[in-house]
């Protein structure tokens, strides 16, 4: 599964992930200037870091619970 590896690469997600948030710092800046309105830049960045936050719940790594049979 190549996401997984993706996911795996955390210096390439970081890499990619900074990446990402400098184009909308620079996409915002341009419509600042421009007198835009910059609300769906914020809302970007959100789906950005939940998109983010999505490959840690998937695919980080789960603490193995321990089977405590009390009955023995």
């Amino acid at each position: 599964m190549r996401l997984k590896e993706f996911y795996q690469d955390k210096e390439l997600r970081e890499e990619v992930k900074a990446y990402f948030i400098k184009f909308l710092e620079l996409k915002a800046i341009e419509k600042v200037f421009d007198r835009q309105a910059t609300g769906d830049i914020a809302e970007a960045k959100d789906l950005i870091d939940g998109a983010f936050e999505q490959l840690d719940y998937e695919f980080a790594a789960k603490p193995k619970k321990k089977d405590l049979n009390n009955a023995i």
